[in-house]
């Protein structure tokens, strides 16, 4: 059992923290998918702030690290 699974069955189910793969190189234009497919599997996304904002904090840094195109 890996250990996000054992934290799920000790305290329910995560939340899922979602802008922070657009610093890998995830399509930020893709971001609305991946939340309602987190959501349709009964996983909550979250984020800190407005969804729009994290993804334009984390987009940005992907570009400034060279990750993401300019």
């Amino acid at each position: 059992m890996s250990i996000l699974s054992a934290s799920r069955k000790a305290a329910g189910q995560s939340p899922a923290f979602v802008s922070p793969i657009i610093e890998s190189g995830f399509d930020p234009g893709k971001m609305d998918a991946v939340r309602a497919q987190l959501k349709t599997s009964g996983i909550e996304p979250y984020d800190c702030l407005n969804p729009g904002l994290m993804d334009y904090i984390a987009t940005w840094t992907a570009k400034k690290s060279g990750v993401l195109a300019s």
